[in-house]
């Protein structure tokens, strides 16, 4: 009696452990518990037919290995437990580029590296910029068209004070913001400057203007932008602009739209806590005494919360916004439409205000083209930019030649390319200039 007793106990526990083992292949076959998708940009392998050639040098088998990895059933609650533990135990985030500071206050890094100047671009890069950007603006000028620069504040700008121990101790050294900000100064170039009135604000504000846990700025900042914005462009054209009416201000401890957007991306199973955020509620209003000005705005990320509360829509006339002046919204909605598909100057010249968004961080490559394109449209090229980027090649094979594990990969890919080293070295620096060129936010 006994020993049928321990049997049906084994059977139980058997049929219990299959079950546990089957439980991913029936999650991914049936969905049976639906699971918080995982948040962040990801590259999944996809699916490869099985072939002779495949199964014999393997790349079948590694390629389903993959794929089944990527797919398994429960994937997103494993990975979520996995960097739970990490950032519970270990303070360390599994996102790309993400560092937790102190207070558990969140940054990514490349917003440090620019605070401490790490990205510099120099002297001679940043002039050839305000030189063009000059001409540019005084041509526009006299087609009645103003240019103004806006710049966002940058996290690693506004919270120096919560870097990692390990960056605290960094010295600080000239920035492109600040090369920047001193040459608009000098050429005349209308600049709002929120990553300096921002720092001004930081022990008086009521409300919080960056958050804890994510890249851009809060709401609360973000309205107080936008509505300098509508006051400055009135006060350069001499109209009235739609207003923003705030009708109240919600509060929360946790947060909303973009506030925690660093968070989202290191896929945790608990929220971390937040400061308490504001969330203004309001209206743009209109009266028989205002303008809608056309205003083609091209800007990075931090333009995205504007945009979809109707800046451009409502307050701008129905004016486009050139996303890293690559892709054109609204347009790009309904159908995929690029800034390199117009005729740029006809572009430009239908606005009456052109606005050039980036946030600190963006500045390395400030404007995203958009000089470079207009200056060339109006002036013809320029022999400059081509130098200014066979230096920074240098710069780059400079800095291979002198990181011995990187000089060593590149020796193992010439031999397997049957081609010389210095031929290796110089196309490597020349793909690291072009992923440098099209870092996004």
């Amino acid at each position: 009696m006994e020993e049928g007793r321990i049997i049906k106990r084994k059977r139980i526990l058997f049929a219990f452990i299959m079950l546990f083992l089957l439980l991913p292949m029936i999650q991914q076959k049936f969905e049976i518990i639906s699971l918080k998708s995982l948040k962040g940009s990801f590259s999944y392998v996809a699916y490869t037919d099985f072939s002779v050639p495949g199964w014999f040098d393997a790349t079948f088998q590694s390629n389903q290995e993959e794929y089944l990895k990527e797919r398994i059933g429960f994937r997103s609650f494993f990975v979520r437990i996995n960097n739970q533990i990490d950032y519970s135990f270990s303070g360390k985030a599994n996102a790309n580029n993400v560092l937790v500071g102190k207070d558990d206050f969140l940054f990514s890094k490349p917003y440090i590296s620019t605070y401490l100047g790490g990205d510099y671009v120099g002297d001679e890069f940043i002039n050839d910029k305000l030189f063009k950007l000059k001409e540019i603006k005084d041509t526009l000028f006299k087609k009645n068209i103003d240019l103004i620069v806006v710049i966002a504040p940058g996290k690693g700008s506004f919270y120096p004070e919560y870097f990692p121990e390990s960056f605290r101790a960094e010295i600080k050294s000239i920035s492109n913001y600040e090369a920047y900000i001193e040459g608009f100064n000098i050429n005349d170039v209308y600049c709002l400057d929120f990553n300096e009135w921002f720092k001004q604000l930081k022990d008086t504000s009521i409300y919080p203007l960056y958050p804890k846990n994510g890249i851009h700025w809060s709401a609360y900042g973000e309205y107080l932008a936008a509505d300098s914005i509508i006051g400055y462009i009135e006060f350069l054209r001499d109209i009235k602009l739609p207003q923003l009416e705030l009708k109240e201000i919600e509060l929360s401890s946790r947060c909303r739209f973009s506030d925690q957007d660093i968070e989202d991306g290191m896929n945790l199973l608990f929220d971390i806590p937040d400061l308490e955020m504001a969330y203004p509620i309001f209206e743009i209003v209109e009266d028989e005494n205002t303008v809608s000005p056309k205003v083609l705005t091209i800007a990075d990320s931090f333009y995205w919360g504007m945009f979809g509360w109707g800046m451009s829509t409502d307050v701008f006339d129905h004016s486009k916004f050139w996303y890293y002046n690559k892709q054109i919204y609204p347009d790009n909605f309904k159908d995929s439409v690029y800034v390199d598909e117009t005729t740029i100057i006809s572009e430009v010249e239908k606005n009456e205000v052109i606005m050039l968004m980036s946030t600190d961080r963006n500045l390395f490559k400030f404007a995203f083209g958009f000089i470079d394109q207009v200056h060339r449209a109006y002036f013809g090229e320029s022999d400059v930019v081509l130098s200014i980027k066979e230096k920074r090649i240098l710069e780059i094979i400079k800095t291979i030649k002198s990181s011995p594990n990187w000089l060593k990969s590149i020796e193992e890919r010439a031999l397997l390319k049957n081609i010389s080293l210095e031929e290796a070295i110089r196309k490597n620096a020349v793909y690291v200039l072009s992923k440098e060129d099209n870092i996004e936010n």
